[in-house]
């Protein structure tokens, strides 16, 4: 049965709902959390966290992405789709046993500090979530509406956890527990909906082995992202002097910045699909004008936060946590490279290598990066802390980002000048609505009514620089938009 095309507006509006959802329990609980757990619980927290993630991306071992390509690839084929979504699931469940094994091994032994011990085990209930996580299948079927509703599910009981049981610096392990529950509880709920689909007594032969290697080239380049991103934190917590406060300083401003990125990588997961899509059947076109409308993306919402990130930083920091967090406006400051750099490798990395095949590719180029991070935070962390870190981590991506842009460049295939031309409309409107948010800073009082007042005012300044300059994405998606609302309008007046 030939499935029914769906429309990649659309999902993009229900992926970025999810997504802005997504940002809102940590914007809500961020400021509660930073006074109630202090710097040295959210260290603690940062730490453990980066622990458990490495078992928690063997046990994913790449086939979360690997599943949505090759059912995107055979959405018409609900024979096929049965076999690959069961013969997953006993992978995801062997690996993740042996994840678990391992972890036991390390906990066990002098690697990890007694005072650690007991909350990596806590955490290590992200590995039984592994097994529940059935992401790809929805991917795989652009279903992005079901996986709103999973995000709405895990936010909303993450707000209610941390107001009614987290009260003092000691309840880290309480945050912990509750937050590793939510995550596994939001898996499970996504089941139902996809047994009315899933055939498991139709599925005779089991063939595990064909999954493996195409996984685990597509699972290099996913380990090579997940050691980028808690890398820093694992070897602050080894290097740095005053562990605890470092990471938790570190990990604030990383939190931030990572709910913000949130917003720039939006369309990564739809464009992922429908490019997985349309390179089975050789729609290259398709691709190119995807890969164009993806790197327009980044720049129309790249530039101005990265901006006003940077000229808002210490009155940000101050909002959401406090006083105690004496080095995280620096920390803002050198991250709003990274609003950039985690579009562009979203687009060239997510929706255009790992979609079209080019796993070994993205190992290379990240290994390349990851190796340059692991020196450069051996020499800068042990002097000069969480700050070392992060220009060790932004000078890396910055490696990693002319790496991929030489590669995407030289290989020609899906090429266009257009993708770099096209940003100095969205530079200048940002460097515009730079200058009027400088000016509000010197005039307006530090407190978030002149926050919000500020990001407002900067927007509509932004996006009429836009229509004024008569930018595309401006106007044809906020065209479309519109005449969708007034269309449903329409049909209730009816």
């Amino acid at each position: 049965m030939k499935t029914k095309k769906t429309s990649l507006f659309g999902n993009y509006i229900y992926s970025l709902a999810s997504q802005l959802l997504a940002l809102l329990a940590p914007l809500i609980t961020a400021p509660y959390l930073a006074r109630t757990l202090h710097e040295v619980g959210n260290g603690q927290i940062a730490f453990v966290n980066s622990i458990v993630a490495y078992f928690v991306s063997f046990a994913g071992f790449g086939f979360s992405l690997y599943g949505q390509r090759e059912i995107a690839k055979n959405k018409d084929d609900q024979k096929t789709i049965n076999k690959i979504f069961i013969e997953l699931l006993y992978l995801r469940i062997i690996f993740s046993f042996i994840a678990f094994i391992a972890l036991i091994g390390i906990v066990t032994s002098s690697l990890i500090e007694d005072k650690y011990k007991s909350l990596v085990l806590i955490n290590s209930i992200q590995l039984l979530s592994v097994i529940f996580d059935i992401q790809f299948y929805y991917q795989g079927m652009e279903e992005f509406k079901t996986l709103a509703f999973r995000t709405i599910v895990i936010r909303s009981i993450s707000i209610i956890c941390v107001f009614m049981l987290v009260r003092t610096p000691d309840d880290v392990w309480i945050y912990l527990l509750y937050n590793s529950l939510a995550i596994l509880i939001a898996n499970i709920i996504m089941w139902p909906g996809a047994m009315k689909r899933i055939e498991f007594q139709k599925i005779k032969a089991i063939n595990l082995k064909r999954h493996i290697l195409p996984s685990f080239f597509i699972f290099l380049p996913i380990l090579s992202g997940t050691i980028f991103s808690v890398l820093d934190s694992t070897m602050i917590g080894y290097l740095a002097s005053n562990a605890e406060y470092e990471n938790g300083c570190y990990g604030s401003a990383l939190k931030l910045v990572n709910i913000i990125s949130v917003i720039i990588m939006a369309d990564g997961q739809v464009l992922a699909s429908r490019n997985a899509r349309d390179f089975a059947i050789k729609d290259h076109v398709s691709i190119i004008k995807h890969i164009n409308l993806g790197f327009r993306y980044v720049w129309i919402v790249g530039f101005p936060i990265a901006i006003g990130l940077l000229l808002l930083s210490s009155r940000i920091s101050m909002w959401f946590f406090g006083t105690g967090y004496e080095k995280v406006p620096m920390l803002l400051q050198i991250f709003t490279v990274r609003i950039i750099t985690h579009g562009v490798m979203n687009v060239i990395g997510n929706q255009y290598l790992l979609p079209t095949g080019r796993e070994k590719v993205c190992t290379l180029i990240n290994f390349i990066g990851i190796s340059s991070n692991i020196v450069l935070n051996y020499l800068l962390i042990s002097h000069y802390g969480c700050i070392g870190a992060a220009i060790a981590s932004v000078t890396s991506e910055g490696i990693l980002i002319c790496l991929y842009m030489w590669y995407f460049i030289i290989e020609h295939k899906y090429w266009n000048s257009s993708v770099l031309l096209s940003s100095w409309k969205y530079a200048l409107a940002a460097i515009i609505m730079g200058i009027l948010v400088y000016a509000l800073r010197k005039e307006l009082p530090n407190n978030l009514l002149s926050i919000c007042l500020m990001v407002f005012t900067g927007a509509v300044v932004y996006c009429t620089a836009l229509i004024i300059m008569k930018d595309y994405i401006i106007l044809e998606y906020g065209k479309k938009y519109f005449n969708r609302l007034a269309g449903k309008i329409k049909n209730v007046n009816r």
